[in-house]
């Protein structure tokens, strides 16, 4: 939720936002515990691997169903941006689909780091006074 927070500061401009992107974030994991089919933090926790929802995919699909409900918000970016971090974060693991349905499961360290950082640098550009698109 904190790194989702720092990546999505420029576009946050009401408290429901910074909401919004913390707890999408973390709630992502309620999955975990529906996949376990347990109220178990070990069950949940132990995975083989985790659910389709940990996956750009899911993420993507997310952002483009509330864009269609919700055009003029910045509602679908924010759960777009706060759910991909979590997913990138949560591929240094191994055992998180990144791009389901491929088999793509693991990044390095360094590559999240990147992927991170690009997510905040396109939130800057995206965020700038002078973008014709800014929401």
């Amino acid at each position: 939720g904190v790194i989702a927070l720092l990546i999505l500061l420029p576009l946050c401009h009401f408290w429901y936002h910074y909401a919004i992107v913390f707890f999408s974030a973390f709630l992502l994991d309620v999955d975990h515990f529906i996949s376990a089919r347990s109220f178990s933090l070990k069950d949940a926790i132990n995975l083989s691997t985790r659910p389709i929802s940990h996956s750009i995919t899911f993420a993507g699909a997310l952002g483009l169903v509330l864009w269609l409900i919700f055009p003029e918000t910045i509602l679908p970016l924010l759960l777009f941006i706060s759910v991909t971090s979590h997913v990138v974060k949560d591929a240094e693991t191994g055992i998180t689909p990144i791009l389901w349905p491929l088999k793509l499961r693991k990044i390095p360290h360094f590559f999240y780091i990147i992927i991170e950082i690009l997510l905040f640098i396109g939130i800057v550009i995206i965020s700038s006074p002078s973008n014709p698109f800014n929401p």
